[in-house]
């Protein structure tokens, strides 16, 4: 084989993983050109609404991501592997946080050389003028993490061997061509808390709180808050909360979050799994930190209550799509 020839191969086997997933490529970019795509801004509000209602019920799209994905900013010069994410589950992902961009719909497929896969490349803006009970939680806690939203033109879709997406990253290094301006908008100071109460005494973020997520009329609804803040009571009380918010204090490459129902409900079953087998909670060096077995006892049934609970609300949430 001539050495043009053996070029041409080399690229033909590059391609090859783009080409394999070209069916994710397609659902991708047909569901947020569908139900996400770029609007005028004095529509913002209902268009960030109806992307979320699509996103957060299409089961089929919900089965493009692996069981646990990674979400978190992309860092020039820095893999995958370097990067502190945080996990999430595919559903309460696609509800809270994919929402927030709008697309034109310009996607491409390469092969990344550094991370060997494909990764799909889905030019976006952020939506940054949403009412902030919007948000899943206070991104202006740091005036960088509220710039990096600002200023991300790409989402990064990454695909496993497995063919399903396991990371997904925002990028401020896609192109601008075709995008709206940003018009940067100044969050308010952050008071220190990851939740609080609107005007009308309702819990905010109110998606975080489900608001918008399941329907006003689901009848597990009241339910799982009550059952959520009787877990978190039982967090505080063994010392779990300290570690699972949204500022990293522990500095985690794996963040698991749970000062909010909805970051919870995507994560209870392994939160209690780990807590059956006392890897939770941990120290200050992430090592198991002994709970007395009064502690352990009780946010475990705590635990098991808002985890029947989300379970029974999603089950109806997806009896009801499936009638519509």
């Amino acid at each position: 084989m001539t050495m043009q020839g053996i070029r041409a191969a080399l690229v033909a086997l590059a391609l090859m993983p783009c080409a394999a997933h070209a069916g994710i490529e397609d659902t991708v970019r047909a569901r947020f050109t569908e139900s996400c795509a770029v609007t005028a801004q004095d529509s913002e509000q209902q268009a960030y609404t109806a992307c979320r209602t699509a996103l957060f019920s299409d089961a089929s799209f919900h089965r493009l991501f692996a069981p646990v994905l990674r979400w978190g900013g992309d860092a020039a010069g820095k893999s995958i592997s370097e990067l502190s994410l945080t996990q999430f589950d595919p559903r309460i992902f696609a509800g809270l946080y994919l929402p927030l961009f709008k697309t034109t719909g310009r996607l491409i497929a390469e092969f990344d050389e550094v991370e060997k896969r494909t990764v799909l490349k889905l030019q976006v803006r952020f939506r940054n003028q949403l009412d902030i009970g919007q948000y899943p939680y206070p991104f202006w806690h740091s005036p960088a993490k509220w710039s990096a939203y600002e200023a991300a033109n790409q989402l990064l879709f990454y695909v496993n061997d497995s063919g399903l997406i396991d990371v997904v990253l925002r990028s401020p290094q896609g192109t601008e061509k075709g995008l709206p301006a940003v018009k940067p908008v100044a969050p308010p100071a952050f008071d220190g808390k990851w939740s609080w109460s609107n005007g009308e005494d309702q819990p905010q973020p109110a998606t975080s709180w489900f608001g918008g997520l399941l329907r006003a009329e689901n009848p597990h609804l009241d339910r799982v808050v009550e059952t959520y803040r009787q877990f978190a009571n039982s967090l505080r009380a063994s010392d779990c909360t300290t570690c699972h918010v949204p500022s990293n204090p522990a500095f985690s490459k794996r963040l698991v979050l749970l000062q909010t129902p909805a970051h919870a409900a995507g994560e209870i079953r392994r939160v209690l799994a780990a807590v059956r087998d006392s890897k939770m909670p941990v120290d200050d060096l992430g090592e198991p930190r002994h709970l007395s077995d009064a502690l352990k006892s009780v946010l475990l049934r705590e635990g098991q209550s808002f985890s029947d609970t989300i379970d029974a609300a999603l089950a109806w949430e997806r009896q009801r799509d499936s009638h519509h």
